[in-house]
């Protein structure tokens, strides 16, 4: 057999043209260059506009008094003090807001009834009050920020008037600061809201020291005034928010690389929605094809359930395959094996023409061959799948029954292999709509399809010598498949899978696949063939 076959494989070796492949690479290197630097404009004016901030002490007119004193507060107001604070606030109000919802739905024990008596109405009214001098702290502590908006989009910041234009800050400066890219307009109407939020708490606030206790807020004019300018407070709050919230999220769609998205809280919930509704549907499908009930729109866990039992269906369906055979799956089976699950899949293999197996058996370090265990194991796995993958598709009466089965072994497990069984089919299973590939892929030596020899592509490297082959003999079994898969022959299948092989040779990790590697693959090609 050695002496018919010049066995060769599609991870490619080196040959002649030093001087063009140079060449080549050099202009691959100056498109893929040119094209990277033509796709990321959101990145060069975030980095123009960070490089083009001007120094306080460089600013004409410099600042004046007013403009140092507002930093300085901003400053101190944003300081870890101030954060911390702001985090122990925002937890008490969810606490005590939880603490006033069931005490006014009457979710209380202390007495009856449960609305309208004491201790009840003094807890009820301790935890108001005390929401109240929470939201007016909030008030208090952004109200400095708020102002400074304010004066610097209504007429500028102090006498100097800085322009407010999108995409400057409170100087004039360029800042990337997703705030300042806003609308003029829109910041305007957000900071408006803000203020009046301010405002409109303090009157709340005066409210309830005015009417202090549970029975002047329930009698008027207290339940007016103090339910009035709360609802206004919240109502302020919330259109703000909503305002400058639309405003980020548009700004994040049309720049993403330039503001990338957040996770919001909506975002996070509709992605789980989105799931769940997924995951219903599949579990629906898959019902009908079983003429089962199918499961319910987001029942997550049933649906959790049917899969491990189909996934248990399998480990049982490809052990029951092997249980005859000892030893079953070699020495060090990758995986135990489970890695072949899906070709015992009657239904999805029906709905597969083109199905390939790339054996990985380690050979001897010593001798250079496969153990007889080993050889033996991977013989009997690869014609069992065939087995099944040819019977699933003969058994599908809506299918033509055509397939094809490609095997992709290296040198040494193809060795293996010939020792044991040529991996030829029953008469029985064997029609001449079952079409079988056996590629033998043999490191720098090129590949050999079904006996015809096929040459090695040549690398654009320097050295002509690879730099990385790690990948290269999965990166040719999977462009080999798919190439047979889409109707070419095994000889333009061959030269372009060894090409691919070629292509991630010459790269550290895995190629950019741009254009330009596309047409470096098809040159490639065309000199294999």
């Amino acid at each position: 057999m050695e002496d018919k076959m010049d066995i060769t494989n599609g991870n490619v070796a080196a040959t002649q043209h030093h001087d063009a492949a140079t060449k080549r690479r050099s202009d691959d290197e100056n498109s893929s260059s040119n094209q990277h630097q033509s796709i990321h404009d959101d990145d060069i004016l975030s980095a123009t506009a960070t490089a083009n901030i001007i120094p306080l002490s460089e600013l004409d007119p410099p600042p004046s008094r007013s403009e140092i004193l507002r930093d300085k507060l901003l400053k101190s107001l944003s300081g870890k003090i101030h954060f911390w604070v702001g985090v122990t606030v925002m937890a008490l109000i969810i606490i005590d807001g939880a603490f006033f919802f069931f005490l006014l739905i009457g979710a209380q024990n202390m007495c009856t009834p449960r609305t309208n008596c004491n201790p009840r109405n003094w807890w009820y009214n301790f935890s108001i009050q005390f929401l109240n001098v929470l939201f007016t702290y909030l008030a208090t502590i952004s109200l400095p920020w708020r102002l400074s908006n304010a004066a610097h989009l209504l007429n500028g910041s102090g006498k100097h008037n800085r322009s407010s234009d999108a995409g400057l800050d409170m100087y004039g400066r360029p800042t990337e600061k997703i705030w300042y890219h806003i609308s003029q307009s829109r910041r305007r109407l957000v900071v408006f809201f803000l203020i009046l939020n301010s405002l409109t708490q303090y009157a709340n606030q005066a409210s309830r020291i005015i009417y202090y206790s549970f029975e002047l807020q329930n009698v008027f004019p207290g339940t007016l005034w103090t339910n009035l300018f709360f609802m206004l407070s919240m109502m302020c709050a919330a259109v703000a928010g909503f305002l400058q919230l639309h405003a980020e999220m548009v700004l994040r769609k049309v720049h993403p690389k330039r503001f990338p998205p957040i996770a919001t809280l909506i975002e996070t919930l509709g992605g789980y929605l989105s799931k769940v509704r997924n995951i219903g549907r599949r579990t629906q499908e898959e019902g009908e094809d079983d003429n089962e009930e199918p499961t319910r729109d987001g029942d997550v866990e049933e649906d959790r359930h049917k899969l491990e039992r189909r996934k248990s269906f399998f480990v049982r369906n490809i052990h029951s395959f092997f249980s005859n055979v000892e030893p079953s799956l070699g020495s060090k089976p990758a995986g135990k094996g489970l890695d072949a699950l899906p070709f015992f899949d009657d239904k999805l293999m029906s709905r597969v023409s083109t199905a390939g197996v790339e054996p990985i058996v380690f050979a001897d370090e010593v001798s250079g061959k496969v153990t007889e265990e080993d050889s033996y194991a991977v013989t009997t796995t690869i014609s069992k799948i065939r087995q099944s993958f040819v019977h699933a598709r003969a058994c599908d009466k809506e299918k033509d029954g055509n397939s094809l089965f490609v095997v992709t072994p290296d040198r040494p497990c193809y060795e293996g292999m010939i020792s044991h069984t040529n991996l030829t089919m029953s008469e029985s299973e064997c029609t001449e709509n079952n079409e079988f590939d056996m590629i033998i892929r043999d490191g720098g030596n090129g590949c050999f399809a079904n006996e015809m020899k096929m040459p090695a592509a040549t690398l654009r490297t320097i050295d002509k010598a690879p730099v990385n082959p790690t990948g290269a003999g999965n990166a040719f079994s999977a462009a080999y498949v798919v190439c047979r898969g889409t109707g070419s022959s095994m000889n333009e299948a061959a030269s372009i899978a060894t090409a691919v092989g070629a292509v991630v040779c010459e790269y550290e990790h895995l190629p950019p696949w741009s254009l330009e590697v596309v047409e470096c693959i098809a040159e490639a090609a065309c000199e294999v063939l």
